[in-house]
């Protein structure tokens, strides 16, 4: 009898690893644009809040007159809002003030708020240390070393934000930027060569198991491998998904004039020629022209009116509308389709990265895709947004500045 691995157990490893790196990859190339942290804490805090679970989120730093002074950046509830983090701090200087982890069975005002662990970390540059990050959690495993390693790299690029902070000249911040983002695509690349590889070798060995043991393997055998080889393909798929939502954060994005009307007829020509062959597409307003990048224009509509295509119940023919309109300064771009419709609690939680509303042997797909086009819109200075109800169809919406009449 051949023994076969917990295949889901390994995929779901593979796919939380995937996550956690890519996640990480996208906070570091927030934090390259970022100038100011009091004006940046809240996108900060929520990117932070994807890497590492926490209730609450407390930084402590010196000010001029040698106190320390906290700041609760982020609080679950008015209870939790109660427990001071200052004996947490304490320990931490009396440590040494390296990292650490650890329970709160000696603290009775931290258990009174339900709270069960903390993660206290050092935000440091150049031996300059700026302050002092405190996660705390109420899950009853506390936190563990992956979470520690996590919320160190973190804190690592925490470390150059406040260094520019502290630069006295934009030329000096402005070459720091430049090199953070040539280290983030080094890593970028790194990381997704580190994770292609070891799906590359579990393609390989499941196909040479399949073809030099095919008779001696029972059919529930051969099914384990193409879930195998099926979990690899999606994980691919996901990590080209993922590299491209980061290279967006750090990618120079070229803008000049772009006839919208235009380019949405070449997006619905290639979608006639493919998978939307059987559906009907309309397209109403003039060729507005706006300030944007074409390539990543495209994109944006390509991936909704792919999405307009696939979210439709298999017994109806999908009808795709484009409509373009004036609104003050800027081009609205309507893509609405006769589809499956959203449910409107989650029309802003499905632009997050790997947000999915449905099952992939549903509707297959990578959870990346309208994270992609907002963050584009953003790097093009637009906005994108979506007006639905579930069963009644969906009508995404792009909004461009139009551009000025000289550079149309």
């Amino acid at each position: 009898m051949v023994s076969t691995p917990p295949i889901g157990s390994v995929h779901q490893r593979l796919a939380n690893n995937a996550k956690r790196q890519f996640l990480l990859l996208d906070f570091v190339s927030f934090l390259v644009g970022v100038r100011d942290l009091e004006s940046e804490w809240v996108p900060v805090v929520a990117r932070l809040k994807w890497l590492v679970d926490f209730d609450r989120l407390d930084f402590a730093a010196t000010n001029r007159a040698g106190e320390r002074e906290i700041r609760t950046l982020f609080t679950v509830d008015d209870g939790a809002a109660q427990w001071t983090s200052r004996g947490a701090f304490d320990r931490f200087t009396q440590a040494g003030g390296a990292a650490m982890r650890v329970g709160v069975d000696g603290d009775a005002e931290a258990n009174l708020a339900g709270f069960r662990g903390l993660l206290l970390m050092p935000i440091r540059r150049s031996n300059v240390s700026y302050g002092v990050l405190c996660f705390v959690t109420k899950e009853p495993a506390g936190y563990d070393a992956e979470d520690e390693e996590v919320v160190h790299a973190a804190a690592v690029h925490f470390g150059s934000v406040f260094d520019r902070m502290e630069a006295g000249r934009l030329a000096a911040r402005h070459a720091d930027a430049l090199r953070t983002m040539e280290d983030l695509k080094a890593f970028a690349h790194s990381v997704a060569h580190d994770l292609r590889t070891p799906l590359r070798s579990i393609r390989s060995f499941t196909m040479a198991l399949r073809e030099d043991a095919r008779e001696a393997l029972q059919r529930e055998h051969l099914s384990h491998l193409d879930r195998v080889d099926h979990a690899a393909v999606r994980m691919e798929e996901l990590i080209r998904a993922l590299l491209g939502f980061t290279e967006l954060g750090y990618r120079p994005v070229p803008l000049g004039p772009v006839a919208v009307r235009t380019l949405v007829e070449e997006v619905i020509a290639d979608s006639q020629a493919g998978r939307g062959a059987d559906a009907v597409f309309e397209v109403a307003g003039e060729n507005k022209v706006v300030t944007a990048n074409a390539t990543l224009l495209y994109q944006v509509v390509q991936n909704l009116v792919n999405n307009g295509l696939k979210f439709v119940p298999k017994d109806r023919t999908p009808v795709i509308r484009v409509e373009l309109e004036t609104r003050g300064g800027c081009c609205r771009i309507w893509i609405r389709d006769n589809g499956i419709g959203i449910d409107p609690k989650f029309h802003e939680q499905i632009f997050e990265v790997f947000y999915r509303l449905h099952d992939n042997a549903e509707f297959p797909g990578t959870g990346v895709g309208l994270a992609i086009a907002r963050r584009a819109c953003e790097r093009m200075s637009g906005r994108i947004g979506v007006d639905s109800k579930r069963g009644a169809g969906s009508a995404f919406w792009v909004e461009l500045p139009l551009a000025t009449p000289a550079a149309a």
